[in-house]
């Protein structure tokens, strides 16, 4: 289930009335940076996508630390496409379920690169797998080039980095009090 404690969001480009009469196709962008360091080896960034409607351009691109794109994940022409990955490019198949969540796995396995997996459960059961090249840093979702009053969207929740960062300690030193503070990244809602 998607809407797992009612915090999924919807991002739908669609078509707005540019002049009376006059449609044109909307566009809509949404991006987050994991952290300015982007993925620690060894952590997974991972989260939930589910599709309305397969037209126009919607997807997931991943940035590297030099805001080169390293992964791009597009819905369109009735085809789910993998692309600026090292290894798995291409369609991971064009067979269609209303029901089909998909699970994005991005596992930064060395300084270099890592892992992708793309899970399709519910309708359609597949797993599609490659790998990256860069250190994950920053993550856009886009949906655009629609078709004309078609309630096309994506759909996403359960954003995590995992493991967390481990506590970072910090000895603060003032006076004659030192104090201890602990920070932690938490889990992206």
């Amino acid at each position: 289930m998607l809407d797992t404690g009612s915090a999924s969001f919807r991002l739908s480009g669609g078509w707005y009335e540019a002049t009376p009469g006059n449609w044109a196709q909307a566009y809509a962008k949404a991006e987050r940076w994991l952290d300015p360091a982007g993925l620690d080896v060894g952590q997974t960034f991972t989260f939930q996508m589910a599709v309305n409607y397969r037209n126009g351009a919607k997807g997931v691109d991943l940035f590297g630390l030099d805001g080169t794109k390293i992964f791009n994940f597009n819905v369109g022409g009735d085809d789910y496409l993998v692309g600026n990955a090292t290894t798995g490019n291409g369609s991971i198949g064009n067979s269609y379920s209303n029901d089909t969540l998909l699970e994005f796995r991005f596992e930064q396995t060395n300084s270099a690169g890592g892992s992708w997996t793309i899970t399709r459960s519910g309708g359609l059961s597949d797993l599609d797998a490659g790998t990256y090249t860069g250190v994950v840093r920053r993550f856009d979702f886009y949906a655009g080039g629609t078709d004309n009053n078609n309630p096309d969207a994506l759909f996403f929740n359960n954003f995590a980095i995992i493991p967390e960062p481990s506590s970072l300690s910090l000895l603060l030193a003032g006076g004659s009090a030192l104090g201890l503070v602990s920070l932690r990244r938490r889990r992206m809602v």
